[in-house]
Parts: C-alpha cells; structure tokens; sequence
C-alpha cells in the first residue's frame, strides 16, 4: 500500500483552511449540514475537501458539531481514499450507496432538519433522501459553493499554476425531452449542465473581468483575455445532448457579445471549441469505445491533445488582434446525431 507522501498533497493549514470556509458556508446559509456529491471526473469537490481523488459514487456530509465523513461506492477504493483523504472517518457504502447515505442522515439526526446539497446528485438518490426524510428541507447549494471555491488560496494558485495556465471544467449529463415512459424528463435534469457550464462560466467571466478592469492597461490599453471553453457539441449536438448542447452553445455565444461590452476595458474575450479530446474521462474508455470514436474524427485520425488545446489557448493570449471569435479545434470532425 502506498502512503500519502508518494502524492501531491496540500498543507494541513490549506485543508483546514477549506473546511473552515464550508463551516462558514454553511451557517451563512442556515443549514444543519451540507452533503456533497461526485462520481468519476466529475469528483473535484471530493478532491477539493478530502485531497483524495475520489472514484465512483461518494458522498461527504459536513454536519454542525460534529466530525465529516466520506462515503464511497466501492469497496477497493476505500483502502487508498483512508490513505490519502484528510477526513478520516472514510465507509463504504455497501451494496446501495444511496440507501446508506439516506441511513447515515438518520443516523445523525438530520431528518426535519436543513440540508445543502452540493453536485450532480442521480435523482434515484435524491428520491431515496426526500422518501425516507419527508420532513427534511433539501435545497441545492451547489452555487454559492461554486462561488466560494473561485476564491483561491495561495497554496491553490501556486498548483494551478504549476499544471497550467488555462483550465476547464465542466458536466455532460445527458438528457432528452420525454422519457422513456412517455413523461416529460423532470426540468432539474435538463437544466443541471446548463448551470454548471454556462452560468458556471458566466459567474467566472464577470469575477475575472471585474479583476482585470481595475489593472493597469499595457501599452495599446489590453488589461486582460478571457478564453472559455464551448464545444462543437454546441453546434452539431446528439441527440441527448440537448442540455450539453444549449450549455456549450450559449458559451459559445458570449464570445462576441462580451468581446464587445469588455472593449472599453481592454478585456478581450475568446472562446475554444474542442472536439473529441484525449482526456482522462476518454483514457478511462474501453479500447473498442476509443477505436470507434477515433473513426468518426477526419484529420489527424485521432483524439486531440490536452498540449493542442494550451498551444491555442496560449496563441490566443499573444495574439491581440484575436477577438470576439469562437475557434474550433477538432480535426474537422462533423458529429453524426448518434
């Protein structure tokens, strides 16, 4: 077994310092507890809390006056997340990660009481949790969270830093109109990518912008670029994409409209939209599913690199004349509706 030595860890003072912020988050907000939810690449606000990278399913629950605990889906994760996350009491979850979640906020006491939840939680769970807590006020405070986690910390920017100068996030959930039963898809889950990617993104942009609007302008009056991300999604979406599509769209949208309001400011704003990258959420793919999408790409026949998109990214900050535009980076790949 390895121990946390071997990996890039923050400070004790930098994770106290995080869980701290969450405490103060959470008796601004009035709430008894804050329960956390991430799944695969999706896990940052696992990481963020626990400085363990997370897996599958897992959940960690801040609760007033008393310690946090994780818990995750399967069970040879739990070994190596008491390794390295800094919260200690680390559980599986069991053969449902839901049910044992719902258990546990009994358990604490929490049912009638006010509960934040954070991420993308699968609506099966959240089903389970106001079933079995009728009383319980659920509300979703993923926002504010989001908000407080654009405050960086010293020790924050110098990783950042020392991976990249550009960085980009977001979800693609997934969802189409009506179900499969007929019924109309719930409106939570069709707007949920569009919070994340496109209000996430817009939140950033007005933050960034009002940092860089109080800077000194250069010598031809630039203060500052904005490069966001989209994704040719945006453009040719498949069908049940619809939410990833509006989302990666309206990014897309407000290249020039914001190129336009921030050019009194020396603000240039641009706007990347990759195609089919090689990312860690494509490196975890199965051969076969990484050989059938290499088929679909043009020119180069193969996945984007992570070095291609900060080689433009990086043109696009020397590069003053560029401005307002969106630019595709996907070897002339056209996505087919399936």
């Amino acid at each position: 077994m390895r121990d946390a030595s071997q990996f890039p860890r923050f400070s004790e003072a930098e994770m106290a310092s995080r869980h701290a912020r969450v405490n103060a988050l959470m008796e601004a907000q009035g709430l008894d507890a804050m329960l956390f939810f991430g799944t695969g690449q999706f896990n940052t606000d696992v990481y963020w809390l626990t400085d363990w990278p997370g897996g599958r399913e897992s959940y960690i629950l801040f609760q007033a006056g008393a310690e946090p605990l994780v818990i995750t889906q399967l069970y040879n994760h739990v070994p190596m997340a008491k390794v390295l996350s800094v919260i200690e009491d680390v559980r599986w979850a069991g053969a449902n990660t839901a049910a044992t979640m719902s258990e546990t906020l009994g358990e604490r006491g929490l049912s009638g009481k006010k509960v934040g939840l954070v991420g993308s939680l699968p609506y099966r769970h959240y089903l389970r949790f106001t079933e079995n807590h009728p009383d319980t006020a659920f509300t979703d405070v993923s926002n504010p969270f989001r908000m407080m986690r654009t405050i960086k910390q010293p020790e924050e920017i110098d990783r950042v830093r020392a991976a990249t100068k550009i960085a980009c996030a977001g979800i693609a959930t997934g969802a189409k109109l009506v179900a499969k039963d007929g019924s109309a898809t719930p409106l939570d889950r069709l707007t949920k990518a569009i919070q994340v990617n496109l209000i996430g993104t817009i939140n950033s942009m007005r933050l960034a912008a009002a940092d860089m609007a109080a800077l000194d302008p250069l010598e031809d009056g630039e203060r500052g670029v904005i490069v966001t991300t989209s994704s040719i999604a945006g453009f040719e979406g498949q069908i049940g994409q619809g939410d990833y599509s509006a989302s990666k769209g309206g990014v897309a949208a407000t290249a020039i409209t914001f190129a336009r309001e921030l050019a009194r400011d020396g603000i240039r704003v641009n706007c990347i939209s990759p195609g089919l990258m090689d990312t860690p959420m494509m490196a975890g793919l199965p051969d076969p599913v990484r050989e059938s999408l290499i088929e679909t790409t043009v020119y180069p026949k193969r996945l984007g690199h992570a070095g291609e998109y900060a080689a433009l990214a990086k043109h696009i900050t020397e590069n003053r004349y560029i401005n307002g535009t969106v630019i595709r980076l996907d070897g002339a790949l056209r996505m087919a509706p399936r």
